[in-house]
């Protein structure tokens, strides 16, 4: 029996925490974005794709929305110079402590980067640059908040060498495929991920 933990509405979104048979799982504006078991299997592989890539060890990398910690979880141990966090709803962060604290170590790891509660578009807007830039994102849909960062403009405003992102199928249809116009080299994984559309992700790793 699922059971809601929480609902409510932040400034930019509805946010629900359910649990069912003592799995937990988080929703934002109706979307499942994990559950306690899938997680892990989203965190490893976009991490693990990305280094299979090119080297996170030394490098500044930046995480786009990854407010539950599980992104910064996985990279710390890779040994990066420096992880910024772009989340610009601080209430994902402070649900994702209370109720999901194994993926963040009860809100240590933001203790071990640089939090930034703004939006993206803001951003890099400033002369900022990254090695690496990964989209932890809602999927890309008309009701979410990263539909625009998946746009032509925003990815050639990325001062980045490589980017990492993913497409589920459920959005599939909607995608705009001329971002790929604009990379000199990209790679496509299947991503397993039980309780997805299809069980999987695509993920996209690109160098720009």
């Amino acid at each position: 029996m699922t059971i809601e933990l929480l609902k409510e509405h932040s400034k930019f979104q509805e946010i629900v925490v359910t649990e069912d048979n003592g799995i937990r799982g988080l929703y934002l504006d109706g979307d499942l974005q994990f559950n306690d078991i899938n997680e892990k299997y989203f965190h490893n592989t976009f991490i693990d794709n990305l280094e299979n890539y090119s080297s996170i060890k030394d490098t500044n990398v930046c995480i786009i929305g990854g407010g539950d910690g599980g992104c910064i979880r996985n990279l710390l141990p890779k040994r990066p110079k420096h992880i910024t966090l772009i989340e610009i709803d601080s209430k994902v962060i402070d649900v994702c402590i209370k109720y999901f604290p194994n993926l963040n170590d009860n809100g240590n790891v933001f203790k071990k980067v640089n939090v930034v509660n703004e939006n993206a578009f803001d951003y890099f807007k400033k002369s900022i640059s990254f090695d690496s830039v990964l989209f932890d994102v809602t999927v890309p849909e008309d009701i979410s908040l990263s539909k625009n960062l998946f746009s032509y403009d925003f990815f050639k405003s990325l001062n980045t060498k490589y980017v990492n992102f993913f497409i589920s199928h459920n959005t599939i249809n909607s995608f705009d495929y001329h971002l790929f116009r604009i990379f000199k080299d990209y790679k496509t994984y299947n991503i397993f991920v039980p309780g997805y559309t299809n069980n999987s992700l695509i993920g996209v790793v690109a160098k720009l």
